[in-house]
């Protein structure tokens, strides 16, 4: 039996990376005081598939709860920004056993992470992991009064952004191909929604009207907007990597378009080749579905798989520790199911 909150409902965002994700969980969190947008763990990403493994491993429920929950802790504290607030793996299960009584990932996530918000001093939290549109219905299921909102960019921005990350290896349309078949999921999850239980916003209209579109968030979680930010922490000590230097700034009101300078006309065309269908459904034009050349395809793979060999001859991977170690560990989580 699912246990309901009497008290505010979790948001969980669904959406593409390099789509302002980041950007709206701290301008929510600092905007008004019931709910907290913690660093993303990504619980359901890792440990949703595996669960069932937890429990085949051990054949005792509550051995196979505690790998997980061992592993749930893992993912907060081995990270780029990890969490600020200690829980041990007893305290965890003692606490959830009161609130729930039965096991699983959805309700491990939901607990943690409500938690950590209530240590932080809110009562609820905003959820931006990754992959969230690969769950909507699970989290629905075990916690029926959910909301979400859906967040959106540009699909040439968000492939121009995609080809400037200081790890990125993948082709032009590779990165088209992934913002189409995420926008593919988040598109049918929300197709299948209540108006009262999803919020469209796109990174557009986030950075070129931020106050109005922060506002249509609060009146939609039904909380108070504060119009002076309450400055609280989104990130745990300084933002390790280029990636999120950003969030440190105030928002990038001309963070839009960017394409049309630095992305060259074949890419945009190959782009637009790809998402077109996507693209206009949200609003972004109508290009022509053509399809691309035969001569640019192995050309673009081509590419791709020399730089990735030349950059991992002559540039060796600079990344912190960190990363190195929360690689490991995710590994180690997907063993459970694939061997």
């Amino acid at each position: 039996m699912t246990v309901l909150h009497e008290d505010l409902p979790p948001i969980f965002l669904i959406g593409s990376e390099r789509s302002g994700t980041n950007l709206l969980r701290k301008l929510i969190t600092q905007h008004q005081k019931a709910y907290f947008g913690p660093p993303p763990a990504h619980f359901l990403k890792h440990l949703y598939p595996t669960a069932p493994y937890y429990q085949a491993e051990h054949h005792v429920t509550e051995l196979g709860f505690r790998d997980m929950v061992q592993d749930a802790m893992n993912l907060c504290y081995v990270h780029w920004s990890p969490w600020d607030v200690e829980f041990e793996v007893d305290q965890i299960i003692a606490g959830y056993q009161k609130v729930y009584n039965n096991y699983n990932a959805v309700h491990l996530s939901d607990y943690m992470m409500r938690e950590y918000s209530r240590a932080k001093g809110y009562e609820a939290y905003f959820c931006k992991d990754n992959h969230i549109y690969n769950y909507v219905f699970e989290i629905l299921h075990f916690i029926p009064d959910a909301k979400f909102i859906y967040l959106y960019r540009d699909p040439r921005d968000f492939a121009l952004s995609q080809k400037k990350r200081t790890l990125q290896t993948d082709s032009i349309r590779k990165i088209a191909k992934l913002w189409r078949d995420e926008q593919q999921k988040c598109i049918a999850a929300a197709l299948h929604l209540k108006t009262n239980q999803i919020l469209f916003i796109s990174y557009e209209e986030l950075i070129e009207n931020t106050e109005n579109k922060v506002r249509k968030v609060c009146e939609f979680l039904g909380v108070e907007f504060l119009s002076e930010a309450n400055n609280v922490a989104v990130m745990n000590g300084p933002i390790v990597t280029k990636e999120w230097e950003n969030l440190a700034k105030p928002v990038l009101k001309r963070n839009s378009k960017k394409y049309l300078k630095e992305l060259s006309s074949r890419e945009i065309r190959e782009i637009e080749s790809i998402v077109c269908k996507q693209m206009s459904y949200l609003g972004y034009g109508a290009p022509v579905c053509a399809s691309s050349s035969f001569l640019y395809k192995v050309f673009d793979e081509i590419g791709l798989h020399l730089y990735s060999f030349l950059r991992r001859k002559y540039f060796p991977d600079q990344r912190d520790r960190w990363a190195y170690e929360r690689t490991k560990m995710t590994k180690a989580i997907a063993e459970r199911r694939l061997g």
